[in-house]
């Protein structure tokens, strides 16, 4: 059987056979495991920029711009930095464990469905954890708003700064639930019948 006809397929079955050619097999785990690697290196690089970035561009702000009310300034300044802390932390560990998946051996058709499902498992629960925290980073960019304008802050504002977070927070939302609707699950879905079929084979 030639090479693209298997690729064809593996691509038409709901549920990869374990007898599937290892070659492709190993063709469908390795870039996706490299694709979850830059998007790790992504989120972590991101959360750095606003780590570094954040504090000059507040401490030019109050500077130039005086906010009204300094303690209430430096106390949104400080929880930003906090949280964006905690997050990098918590890419540094998911980067750790995606690591270890990477490390593991792939040897034989359950080790790359094993690794495969976990990862994919693992970007399915980002997927969700992001969209918790997506309220949180909201309220954080509100609250900013409120620190940097506090005693001319009226609904005008508000409704203009909740109006850009909309127009940003929609398309990449749905884009992420596409992903993840079309693309996360019915990829983990397909590598767990895999891993069904090896124990019941």
């Amino acid at each position: 059987m030639k090479l693209e006809t298997l690729e064809a397929a593996w691509g038409q079955q709901p549920a990869p056979a374990p007898a599937a050619d290892f070659a492709i097999l190993r063709r469908t785990v390795a870039p996706e495991l490299r694709r979850r690697s830059r998007l790790l290196a992504y989120e972590a690089g991101a959360y750095l920029f606003v780590l570094l970035v954040y504090p000059a561009f507040s401490l030019a702000n109050f500077r130039w711009f005086h906010p009204a009310h300094a303690l209430l300034f430096e106390g949104v300044v400080a929880l930003h930095l906090a949280v964006f802390l905690a997050l990098l932390a918590y890419v540094g560990r998911r980067i750790g464990r995606h690591r270890a998946l990477r490390r593991a051996g792939l040897a034989d058709v359950r080790s790359h469905a094993t690794v495969a499902a976990a990862a994919i498992a693992a970007e399915m629960r980002d997927s969700r954890a992001a969209l918790a925290l997506a309220p949180l980073l909201a309220g954080l960019a509100l609250l900013s708003g409120y620190a940097n304008h506090a005693g001319a802050y009226g609904w005008r504002l508000f409704g203009l700064q909740a109006g850009v977070l909309l127009a940003i927070a929609l398309p990449v939302g749905w884009a992420c639930w596409r992903h993840y609707r079309v693309n996360l699950k019915p990829g983990l879905a397909r590598w767990q019948a895999v891993l069904r079929e090896l124990e019941e084979g």
